[in-house]
């Protein structure tokens, strides 16, 4: 077997969850990373928390396990109800489970947006409140 045999199938499978039933999935779940980001960032604005507080946890280890454990905590819940939705999409369409593509799905669909949202609402959060 080939790799462009291995990873063909699982590229479709991939680019028809966008246009396939449960598509809304794809709005629905970024929206509310978003919503989250921004009121976790209000929120660690108003406690003077950096809005990029886990860049230094990248390079100093000994803050890395602290920094992203607090992360999991802000981005967790998403992620979890991300991976389940896309399971169940799995199981309805394909009657099979694939826990990677699911994976994949719910990294870009959770915490992607998340990770977007959270520092640019924490920097307005913490201007308006300095004026």
């Amino acid at each position: 077997m080939t790799l462009h045999e291995f990873f063909d199938p699982r590229l479709d499978m991939l680019v028809h969850r966008v246009s396939g039933p449960m598509s809304f999935r794809f709005i629905l779940q970024p929206i509310v990373a978003a919503v989250l980001a921004v009121r976790t960032g209000i929120h660690h604005a108003h406690t003077d928390r950096s809005p990029a507080f886990f860049v230094p946890a990248l390079f100093d280890a000994s803050r890395r396990r602290d920094t992203f454990r607090l992360l999991w905590a802000d981005v967790s819940k998403v992620f979890i109800v991300a991976y389940v939705v896309d399971i169940v999409y799995d199981w309805k369409v394909n009657h099979s489970i694939y826990p990677v593509n699911s994976l994949i799905v719910a990294i870009g669909l959770a915490i992607v947006p998340y990770l977007l949202m959270r520092g640019p609402a924490a920097l307005i959060a913490r201007t308006l409140q300095r004026k």
